[in-house]
């Protein structure tokens, strides 16, 4: 009479051909009987630490100063012989004191092709030690082990079987050393000689049209399939693109290289296992769509160089059907360049400005990454998240690219207009030390200072408590709290009279002025200070913007035969932000500071616990809130922002218009 047996979770598969299968989670009344043991017999357990199902092998080892090194090991039976395909092994274990302090256990595993004559070593041993168990009757966490071996490691007709070898040791001979080995969840599975079936493409569908040049590919997964071969080309049945790359634990393939647009590609992907490839698959197909013609480097549109300081107009350009070009993006920041287009230009000077408009209602959230080099070897130079930005340190002549994107992850159909434009040059004036000297009043010229050298870029941890960086000691007891913080611009001197003075800059071009006022010490102030006697006082500062890009510094009473410097520079220099023209105005008698009739831009309050609230006179295009490294930490275009995430401390707020003008201040969280 002939027996049937139902197999359980604990038992092998049964196959009708030569194949090594194991599947054993410890759910049964007893250790498999047929396996044979060192040490200790093991046996199932529901108790105190299972790792699957409700019941684990078990295993007690004790090492004592009589036995200090116990051994502790089992072996599985004689599994069905070899087809030879690769051989998956998993197992899981976990150690668990039951007495004393010490835990110190080595676990490995090993196979055998030839019945147990030859034991191999499969490497990556598990350790268990009281320095990962400090605490009384606490488990050690499981550790689940992979091995893998590969098509013909274990050959045809191989006897093949698994040990598990467990030592433990004394960390300390006072200390015995008691404890339980769990394992659970072993598998040994041999991948059997059928061929995968075909996959069906999911991405781009069949026939589809308007797919992006940069589409991945996609793919259901099939069992028994470890791997794909992807097949894509411009041609029925000739992949002249890609020609069966393998893709391996994954069912999704992203080019190397854009497609080629407005073209109809035909893609096959073919699952493969050891047996072989899947046969009969057919190939499915798709058309692209027309990417802007500078969507790549190769097709960088070349910008011509404008005359003037800021320009108006400039090359149209789009984002539609953009695609990213490349992987890299070494800028600190959230940007997602997944639309980019390209421009060239070769430098004529060492200092370009470069300016983008966008369209009416377009996206007005730009990013820039500046490189040069060539097509074929692009070195990534700058990163710039400004619209309007100084390029600097070029060198005339080199080719330079610049990569042009939306901030936001999405694509977007926005179109814009981007010019470049030449700084001026290095004004005379660019240092204290040159101070243009005014000698007659009323004063009222005109200055360049986009070309001036020491432009800092310094983050805000490189802020200064005075005036700016220019003033070492403060003797007029100015009130510096709403100081924010400058580079080098350009400088003026006037000596003292006795009378009042009053100062003003007027700025043209999308920047704000920002003036800084210092003198000498006197001769009573140096013999009280000598350690400042050639230094620099703060007088007054004014940094934040009033309407229509006007400040204005009033002295009342001028120290006589004491020499006065004037410093106007970009009140925003930690950005990429241009400086352009400004009108310097010295006068004896006071004048108006500004019509009382315009509002400026109102911050409250600060300090603040939860959200500030920003009054400007025109919309607001972002605000930005930064650390004091200068980082970015929050954007807005709301009036009110909500600050509650952020910790106590000193930020930067900075507020750009959308008629250009910007605005920014220390601001306190409380």
């Amino acid at each position: 009479m002939r027996k049937f047996y139902i197999l359980c979770a604990c038992s092998l598969f049964s196959l009708s051909y030569g194949q090594i299968a194991l599947d054993e989670q410890f759910e049964g009344t007893a250790v498999p009987k047929d396996w044979t043991y060192v040490g200790k017999t093991g046996w199932l357990t529901n108790g105190i630490s299972p790792l699957k199902g409700n019941k684990s092998m078990r295993k007690s080892l004790s090492a004592t100063a009589s036995t200090p090194n116990p051994i502790a090991e089992f072996t599985t039976n004689a599994l069905l012989n070899s087809n030879g395909n690769s051989v998956k092994i998993t197992i899981s274990t976990r150690a668990h004191r039951f007495s004393d302090a010490a835990i110190n256990a080595t676990v490995t595993f090993f196979y055998t092709i030839d019945g147990g004559e030859t034991w191999i070593d499969l490497g990556n041993p598990v350790t268990y030690t009281e320095a990962n168990d400090p605490n009384a009757n606490t488990e050690q966490p499981i550790v689940h082990s992979t091995f893998e071996l590969e098509r013909g490691k274990v050959p045809e007709n191989a006897d093949f079987r698994l040990k598990v070898k467990t030592t433990a040791g004394l960390l300390n001979e006072t200390i015995p050393n008691n404890f339980y080995m769990y394992f659970d969840n072993l598998t040994i599975f041999q991948s059997s000689q059928d061929l995968p079936q075909c996959t069906t493409i999911t991405g781009p569908m069949a026939n589809s049209q308007n797919v992006p040049v940069d589409t991945p590919i996609q793919w259901e997964a099939v069992g028994g399939a470890d791997s794909y071969l992807v097949y894509i080309g411009t041609n029925s049945g000739d992949y002249n693109i890609v020609t069966g790359e393998k893709v391996t634990n994954a069912t999704h393939y992203k080019l190397k290289a854009n497609l080629q647009g407005d073209t109809v590609h035909y893609i096959k992907v073919v699952p493969l296992n050891q047996a072989g490839e899947a046969i009969n698959c057919t190939e499915s197909s798709f058309k692209t769509t027309t990417p802007p013609v500078n969507d790549e480097i190769h097709g960088a549109t070349v910008l011509n160089i404008t005359d003037g300081m800021f320009c108006e107009g400039g090359t149209k350009g789009t984002f539609k059907q953009a695609s990213q070009s490349v992987d890299e993006f070494n800028c600190d920041t959230s940007a997602n360049p997944n639309n980019d287009v390209w421009y060239s230009f070769i430098a004529q000077a060492k200092r370009h400005i470069v300016q983008v408009t966008p369209d009416e209602n377009a996206t007005n959230d730009l990013y820039m990454t500046l490189y040069h080099g060539s097509p074929y070897a692009i070195i990534q130079k700058e990163c710039i998240d400004e619209e309007t930005a100084i390029l600097d340190n070029l060198e005339i002549g080199e080719i330079y690219f610049i990569r042009l994107f939306t901030r936001g992850s999405s694509a977007t159909d926005s179109g814009f207009s981007i010019c470049l434009s030449t700084a001026g040059d290095v004004p005379a004036n660019d240092t204290k030390e040159t101070a243009f000297f005014i000698d007659q009043f009323d004063f009222n010229q005109i200055f360049d200072t986009s070309g001036y050298t020491n432009r800092t870029n310094m983050s805000l941890e490189d802020v200064v408590t005075t005036c700016s960086d220019g003033a070492v000691i403060n003797l007029e007891g100015v009130n510096l709290t709403s100081t924010t913080y400058a580079d080098d611009g350009i400088w003026a001197s006037f000596k003292g009279t006795g009378k009042q003075f009053a100062i003003r800059s007027i700025a043209s071009g999308p920047w704000d002025a920002r003036i800084d006022v210092y003198r000498t010490l006197t001769e009573a102030e140096k013999q009280k200070y000598p350690q400042f006697a050639d230094q620099l006082t703060c007088v007054a500062t004014k940094s934040s913007p009033v309407t229509n890009q006007t400040h204005t510094i009033g002295i009342d009473q001028s120290i006589h035969d004491v020499m006065y410097y004037i410093n106007i520079s970009n009140f925003i220099s930690a950005t990429k932000m241009p400086t352009g023209k400004v009108n310097l105005l010295v006068n004896t008698e006071k004048l108006g500071i500004e019509d009382p009739g315009k509002k400026t831009i109102a911050i409250y309050p600060n300090p603040v616990s939860s959200v500030v609230h920003i009054d400007a006179p025109s919309p607001i295009k972002r605000i930005t809130i930064f650390n004091v490294s200068g980082a970015r930490l929050l954007e807005s275009t709301a009036k009110q922002v909500n600050l509650e995430a952020l910790p106590k401390g000193t930020y930067l707020i900075q507020v750009i218009l959308t008629d250009g003008s910007s605005f920014q201040q220390k601001l306190i969280k409380k």
